[in-house]
């Protein structure tokens, strides 16, 4: 409510207060309201010019979102026009150095000078790091006053010409980053107004370092999703061939990673192989060819990553005197493993010509390469893996075929039989031979021109005898009745008749294997390669050799586990093996190779007992899958088996389940002294000898069925 003023009283007079408030107001002098429009005017003015300068600088940001070197030209510029100041600057940091991004107003003569000092420590020595380390505002009116500014920055201030400073930090997610540094030629405080702008500039700087990293950021990524999705294509088209997807790999990974090479190695288990390349010079590609296959060592970072399957980084090759010397033409260098089920099939390696480490994210980019080469290295193996058994299969019934249709005539089963043999066993001839005990022939030869086999032939029939043994492969493995290989037959020890037939027909390893009818040798089948071949030979000879003692020993399942128990020793450099048969309650050692009395009184007492998840062959059965363990000693090993591997002094452990139709019938367990994974191929032989094993174990359950069923009928 209003109050109401009383009424006057008639003749009453005015206070002096009243009568003061009663007078009107002096009006204020022209010059006064001048100078008060002229500064409104000056504040317009510079709130005008600084609204320009803030949309110039988001300007910039947006038509530069990869690259924020304009926006801070442009900042540093503006923030020195609007502080008025005469020099300025931008500085990042990593939090341990500071770097100089952008500068403005330095002389020619000194531009240089300044910017030689950097980068430098991150510390209290400068202003710039004075503002980042205490994340605030650092203002100096006067650099020349006492402790008004470090020493670092009086040196600079007196080489580019300042004495007054102000410093604002930039800010991401609460951290500083950086900061905007604008100097004047006086001494003197900024005002204000001053330092909120500095802060504005120091925002849009982040906005503008914010913006490059997500571009960049999904750039990277949408870059690595087309490598990738290359990589994924390539390796469909090409199922049967693994080195386009390697080279392919080699491209991307030199591009993406930013390195200035890059090599893709395979390990068979023994030896690293060089199988693609990106970046190098032809001198240095030759000389890596010239430098492989080599076992792994410590002198080459793609062997250590191999050794210990863990991805290996050296930041500066100098500094590391155990490395190679062909590798010090490189400065920075990492490798990354390609693993299958923790074994290490090969590696990726990207390497540098100067000293700057790979990043995290480069680093899990080469592993998801390096998963890639695995998935290209398994689909060939599975895709050769299946055409080999498609091809053996059809091989077989080709044979039955002939068979059936040729009863009387055993030429052409035998022609289809030698072609089908060295087809299958990739050599470039066959020959097959037959004897009646006293005297070989040999009616079928493949592969070889009719000029050679007509000379060879010639020596045919032959009397079968010891100096047949002597001197002719196939006679010895009729009358000795087991397979005899012949990895060189230019070796001294081969027999001149041997040496002979070998350089007639151009071969230089042998394969020869009896035919034999109820433990009798009816022939022989030869197969020859023109290469010197041992271990891939020695795995078909085991093989061969086991498939004999199944057909001769259809009752007795003992010389068949025996006999895989010594291949497997022997073929995979183990300390010992163990067979075990599995009957859905209890596991039983049925065989062994190479075991102590200390080990074999060990397994004895434990054994029969049901599988347990304490030991690696109890996985293994009750699993129904391989466990490989390179390194017995990790703390993931079964308790039990670690213990053992303790007590009994081995290294490495593979326990194979024996499967009929999908269900576990026992296990072959192999250790060796060595922590070193077990080799692919060593793997893929001792799964061989597990199917094997069950072969022999379903031909004896079915002989002996047979055998009741036909006691039943006599009675």
């Amino acid at each position: 409510m209003r109050s109401k003023e009383r009424p006057m009283r008639r003749g009453a007079k005015l206070s002096k207060a009243k009568l003061e408030a009663k007078r009107p107001a002096a009006p204020k002098s022209r010059k006064d309201e001048g100078v008060r429009v002229r500064d409104l005017e000056k504040r317009l003015g510079e709130a005008l010019e600084q609204q320009t300068a803030t949309a110039e600088v988001l300007r910039i940001i947006s038509s530069s979102q990869a690259d924020t070197q304009p926006v801070f030209d442009n900042i540093v510029e503006s923030a020195v026009r609007l502080c008025a100041g005469v020099v300025g600057a931008v500085f990042t940091s990593d939090g341990e150095r500071i770097y100089l991004r952008a500068d403005f107003g330095s002389r020619p003569e000194t531009r240089e000078a300044v910017r030689s000092h950097y980068p430098i420590p991150l510390d209290r020595a400068h202003i710039a790091g004075r503002a980042i380390l205490d994340a605030d505002v650092v203002h100096v009116p006067d650099i020349e006053a006492p402790d008004a500014a470090p020493e670092g920055s009086r040196v600079i201030a007196r080489m580019v010409g300042y004495r007054s400073a102000l410093a604002s930090p930039m800010f991401r997610a609460g951290r500083p980053i950086g900061v905007i540094f604008v100097c004047r030629r006086d001494p003197g405080p900024f005002s204000d107004e001053q330092v909120r702008l500095l802060r504005t500039f120091a925002d849009q700087a982040v906005i503008a370092i914010e913006n490059v990293r997500l571009f960049n950021e999904t750039k990277e990524a949408l870059e690595q999703q087309t490598a990738t999705s290359d990589i994924l294509r390539v390796i469909s088209s090409s199922p049967t061939d693994v080195q386009t997807v390697f080279e392919t790999i080699a491209r991307s990974a030199t591009t993406l990673c930013e390195a200035d090479l890059s090599g893709l190695y395979s390990f068979d288990g023994d030896l690293i192989h060089f199988a693609a390349e990106h970046g190098r010079t032809p001198v240095e590609t030759a000389a890596a060819q010239r430098a492989f296959p080599q076992p792994p060592s410590r002198l080459s970072v793609t062997a250590r990553a191999i050794l210990t399957a863990a991805v290996v980084q050296v930041a500066d090759v100098s500094e590391e005197p155990e490395l190679a010397d062909s590798l010090r033409m490189f400065r920075t260098v990492l490798s990354v493993p390609m693993l299958r089920d923790g074994r290490p099939l090969g590696a990726i390696t990207v390497a540098r010509r100067v000293v700057r480490p790979f990043t995290n994210k480069q680093i899990e980019l080469l592993q998801t390469f390096a998963d890639q080469a695995v998935i290209a290295i398994e689909n060939v193996r599975l895709f050769n893996e299946t055409k080999e058994a498609l091809e053996q299969q059809t091989a077989t019934s080709e044979i039955l075929r002939v068979i059936a249709s040729s009863p009387t005539d055993m030429q052409p089963v035998f022609e289809t039989i030698v072609r089908n043999a060295a087809r299958l066993c990739n050599g470039i001839g066959a020959a097959l031979f037959r004897t009646d005990g006293v005297m070989l022939e040999h009616p079928v030869n493949y592969g070889t021109t009719p000029d050679v086999f007509a000379e060879i032939a010639r020596h045919y029939p032959m009397r079968l005898d010891a100096s047949t043994a002597v001197e002719s492969s196939i006679g010895k493995a009729i009358l000795t009745r087991s397979v005899v290989q012949i990895t060189d037959a230019e070796d001294p020890s081969v027999p001149s008749f041997t040496q002979s037939v070998a350089r007639a027909v151009g071969f230089r390893s042998q394969l020869s294997v009896p035919m034999l009818k109820d433990g009798e040798p009816v022939g022989g089948i030869v197969v020859v390669r023109r290469e010197v071949g041992k271990e891939a030979l020695e795995r078909q000879i085991a093989t061969s050799e086991i498939l004999r003692v199944i057909s001769s020993s259809p009752t007795d399942i003992q010389p068949v586990f025996d006999t895989i128990m010594r291949s497997t020793l022997r073929l995979c450099g183990a300390k010992f093996a163990v067979t075990y048969r599995y009957d859905g309650d209890q596991l039983y050692v049925v065989a062994h190779e190479s075991l102590t009395p200390e080990m074999l009184a060990l397994l004895k007492a434990r054994y029969p007992q049901p599988p347990s998840r304490e030991t690696a062959t109890g996985v293994s059965v009750l699993e129904r899958q391989i466990v490989h363990i390179p390194d017995g000693s990790e703390d993931d090993v079964p308790a039990a088996s670690r213990e053992f591997a303790s007590q009994q002094g081995w290294g490495s452990m593979l326990a194979v389940p024996l499967l009929r139709d999908g269900q576990s019938v026992g296990n072959i367990a192999v250790a060796r002294v060595e922590r070193q994974p077990f080799s692919e191929q060593q793997i893929a032989l001792v799964q061989t000898f597990a199917d094997q094993a069950v072969i022999a174990i379903e031909n004896v359950r079915l002989f002996k069925e047979l055998e009741t069923r036909n006691a039943e009928l006599t009675t």
